[in-house]
C-alpha cells in the first residue's frame, strides 16, 4: 500500500535532489563577508588612528600651555615678593636681621645714624633691616 519509502507526515513534500535542499553559506559568500568586514576593520582603525593622533597633540598642546601658565604664576609670585624681606629701620618696629656690607675691608653697610642719603633717598633710614 505505500508508494514510497517516506512516512506520512512528509508525504506532501516533493524530494529534493542535489543542491536545492542544501542550506548554509557556500565558501565565496564567506569570503566575500570575511573581505567586507576586513575592509570595514581596516577602515575604522585608520579613522581610530587618526583621531588618537590628534588627540595627542591637542593634549600636549594643553599640557604646554599648563605648565608655561604655571611658570608665569609663579614667576610673578616671586616677583612680586622679590623685595618684601627689607623693612624701613625702626619705622615699623619690626625685628631683623641687621644687613652688613664690606667692601676692601671698609663697611659700606650699615651706615651710622649721622650718614645721610643723597636725594631721592634722604627718606630711607640708615639702618636698614631685614626680616627672615
Amino acid at each position: 500500500m505505500s508508494r514510497s519509502p517516506r512516512s506520512r507526515a512528509n508525504a506532501h513534500r516533493p524530494l529534493a535532489c542535489g543542491r536545492a535542499q542544501a542550506r548554509g553559506f557556500t565558501l565565496i559568500e564567506l569570503m566575500v563577508g570575511l573581505l567586507i568586514s576586513l575592509i570595514c576593520t581596516l577602515a575604522m582603525m585608520a579613522a581610530f588612528a587618526g583621531f588618537e593622533g590628534q588627540k595627542r597633540t591637542t593634549t600636549s598642546g594643553n599640557d604646554a600651555q599648563q605648565n608655561g601658565s604655571y611658570s608665569l604664576f609663579q614667576l610673578e609670585r616671586q616677583i612680586r615678593s622679590a623685595g618684601s624681606g627689607l623693612t624701613q629701620g625702626n619705622r615699623y618696629n619690626l625685628w631683623g636681621c641687621a644687613i652688613t656690607a664690606y667692601s676692601a675691608s671698609t663697611q659700606r653697610l650699615p651706615l651710622g645714624s649721622s650718614v645721610t642719603l643723597p636725594a631721592p633717598f634722604d627718606s630711607w633710614p640708615a639702618a636698614t633691616r631685614a626680616v627672615p
